[in-house]
């Protein structure tokens, strides 16, 4: 099914998933008589992994934060990863490799222009992982002056992967926890799920309607206009442009 409205419009999805993008709203009117309104610069829906750094970003740009989460900090998927994180931090190793490889294991269908971000932001965001206080596997154990050990995945064409034992996800929550506790510019709202969000007359989003389960009340957050970009990571721009093989629209049947 063809999405109609929103920034993906004109993709397919499932019709499952479609009749949720484009339901109607779940509250009326009526439900928000008297409930409370937030102010803030930057409103974080969510506070596993990827909501912490998107709420410590925004801090460092100077915003005032407010983060929503559903349940508390840290309970999410980001703590049951295993895994690892790759990034091109070796010297046999380019983000022009990662790329390929990326785009290559993906089949050759993913936004390369997303691609290209996610590599090439992905050794400054080791880094920033590291001056947080997040610990990696060294080549020579917890010696200090120990290199990053780096394992070799399915797909990749160099060792690239960076972990932590088996618990690398809850190693990047601890300290991505510990630093959205300490900074004072993000309040956080547990226990607060975000039921619709907001938008303008021209379709973009303004804020969210907020539930407080706690005190079973509503409540609506609208941030101010507010932009920020991390800074980029150093190296090459990588090549996005389109292999031969995949300049041809896909056709999606459901």
């Amino acid at each position: 099914m063809k999405l109609p409205i929103g920034p993906n419009a004109g993709d397919y999805c499932h019709p499952d998933l479609a009749k949720l993008l484009i339901s109607r709203p779940l509250i009326d009117d009526y439900d928000l008589s008297g409930a409370e309104h937030l102010n803030t610069d930057v409103l974080v829906i969510g506070g596993g992994g990827a909501g912490a750094a998107a709420a410590l970003s925004a801090t460092e740009a100077g915003a005032r934060v407010i983060m929503a989460n559903k349940l508390r900090i840290g309970d999410s998927n980001t703590v049951m990863a295993e895994g690892g994180i790759q990034a091109a931090v070796g010297a046999e190793d380019s983000l022009q490799q990662h790329f390929d490889d990326t785009v290559k294991g993906g089949h050759n269908v993913g936004k390369k222009e997303l691609v290209a971000q996610m590599v090439t932001d992905a050794p400054s965001a080791i880094r920033w992982l590291i001056g947080l206080g997040m610990t990696f596997d060294l080549t020579n154990g917890a010696d200090s002056n120990g290199m990053l050990s780096r394992k070799r995945a399915g797909g990749t064409t160099v060792p690239r992967i960076l972990s932590y034992r088996d618990f690398t996800g809850l190693e990047m929550m601890r300290v991505l926890r510990e630093a959205v506790e300490l900074d004072e510019n993000i309040t956080q709202l547990n226990r607060h799920p975000a039921i619709e969000l907001l938008s303008d007359e021209h379709g973009r989003c303004v804020g969210a309607i907020l539930y407080d389960w706690k005190n079973a009340l509503w409540c609506w957050c609208t941030p101010k206009p507010w932009y920020w970009q991390p800074a980029a990571a150093e190296g090459c721009i990588c090549r996005v442009s389109p292999l031969p093989t995949t300049t041809a629209q896909p056709q999606t049947a459901w």
